[in-house]
């Protein structure tokens, strides 16, 4: 209701039966002041809900400020945890899953991400708090799973090539224990030989190495690493066969490696020029010395008399020649114990296994084979020389060259069986039938070494 404010100095003019009348005076209306205090209560309330909202956003703040330092913290204890892991311990399943399937140490890191994330998610006080939490943790969850993933990939790569390498060492030790079984092209030697190749050429294109011709230069690392694969087991075996006195097998092994074999459809030498060179200089040096002690001890311990139809002596006095213990028949091959190498059956015999060759060979003779017509019709001083010529020609030449000796001399039966003199020329002049036959027979088998047989003859 209006207020109608007090008026002074009032002039009423008033007549006789007439009604009151009021001066020409201005009427303000009363000031709403309950509507004001309303708006100031109201706008109070507000500002005080701001204030209170403010807070409860301050307090979720620092509730999920500090969840989130706990959190991030744990996080970054397991991922320093999964990053100290090594090669296998990084990759390789650890155990089994619920599941039954593999599970490995990166899974577990995983887990246990969810499972801290989890934890203090259900500290949160609010569902405010819980949301701020949960979008802060993702940025530390997914930068700790960044790292771990890194972490996995390179573990990964160190240790497939730490594996890679050990399977080279495993099989470069296998072809060092097998190379003196080089001559069979499917064995254990080839086998492993060619597996560590193999493995090389994996592991050099892991490395982005370039190994096929057809596509640019040959990778120099990857040369550079099947050189070093290879020339560690040619090392080693230049080695054994010194060691074991077995150098013309070891010429026999270098002579093999020389002719490489076919790996994933190109042709790998393995063994290079340079190699080859100096380890054949290294084992023929060694035969050399090997040949001399044995010539110089055969010399040593002969104790026989060569014309006296004595096998053993005659086999012992042949030995004493530095011509069936040599590096060189002519030919390229050794000799050992009067046998050529190249033709050897088991170049690993011994001297009492190649003396009883020897003699069982000389049994297929016609002059010692008992049952033949000139069954010991050879002379006891005839006897030595026909041996060298079974060593040095075989059987069948050494018998042919003697008979036709004998024929050539035209021998008197009569004056041989009884004219001692006679019987000494004429075997004088069957030696020299025998001798001239045998050389030239040499000369074609064996043209470096006519000389060197002349002076011994």
């Amino acid at each position: 209701m209006a207020r109608v404010p007090f008026q002074q100095n009032l002039q009423v003019e008033q007549q006789a039966g007439s009604e009151v009348q009021f001066g020409a005076t201005s009427v303000e209306p009363m000031k709403d002041f309950v509507t004001d205090d309303i708006e100031r209560s109201a706008k109070a309330l507000q500002q005080t809900g701001q204030i209170i909202q403010k807070l409860d956003n301050e307090l979720n703040d620092a509730e999920a400020k500090r969840l989130y330092n706990g959190l991030h913290a744990d996080i970054e204890t397991e991922t320093n945890k999964y990053t100290s892991l090594k090669g296998a311990q990084a990759v390789l399943p650890n155990g089994k899953t619920e599941e039954g399937k593999n599970k490995t140490a990166f899974d577990d890191t995983n887990k246990n991400f969810e499972t801290i994330l989890k934890t203090y998610t259900d500290q949160s006080s609010n569902g405010t708090v819980k949301y701020m939490l949960e979008n802060m943790a993702q940025v530390s969850i997914k930068s700790a799973q960044s790292k771990i993933t890194q972490h996995s990939l390179t573990q990964q790569r160190i240790f497939k090539e730490n594996e890679t390498e050990a399977k080279i060492d495993n099989h470069q030790l296998d072809a060092i224990k097998t190379i003196t079984r080089f001559k069979d092209p499917g064995g254990e030697h080839w086998v492993s030989f060619g597996s560590g190749i193999v493995e090389i050429q994996s592991y050099a294109i892991d490395k982005g190495w370039n190994i096929d011709p057809s596509k640019g230069e040959v990778s120099a690392q990857y040369l550079n690493m099947i050189k070093e694969y290879t020339s560690e087991i040619h090392n080693q075996a230049v080695k054994w066969f010194k060691d074991n006195n077995q150098e013309v097998l070891g010429k026999q092994y270098f002579a093999k490696h020389a002719e490489g074999f076919v790996i994933g459809g190109q042709q790998i030498v393995t063994v290079d020029g340079e190699t080859v060179v100096k380890s054949l200089t290294e084992l023929q040096k060694s035969e050399n010395e090997y040949c001399a002690v044995k010539i110089c001890d055969n010399v040593l311990s002969y104790e026989g008399n060569s014309n006296d139809n004595n096998f053993l002596h005659s086999a012992n006095f042949l030995l004493k020649l530095d011509s069936n213990n040599n590096i060189d028949n002519g030919n390229g091959s050794s000799i050992i114990d009067g046998f050529n190498a190249d033709l050897m059956p088991n170049l690993e015999a011994t001297k009492s296994e190649n003396v009883e060759q020897l003699q069982q060979i000389r049994a297929t003779s016609k002059y010692y084979n008992i049952d033949s017509p000139q069954y010991e019709q050879i002379i006891p001083q005839h006897r030595t020389a026909h041996l060298f010529a079974i060593q040095k020609l075989g059987v069948e030449k050494a018998d042919s060259l003697y008979t036709n000796a004998i024929k050539d001399a035209n021998i008197d039966k009569e004056r041989y069986n009884n004219d001692s003199n006679y019987f000494v020329e004429i075997n004088k002049t069957v030696m020299e039938n025998f001798n001239k036959s045998f050389l030239a027979e040499i000369d074609n088998a064996y043209t470096p070494k006519v000389q060197e047989l002349t002076n011994k003859l």
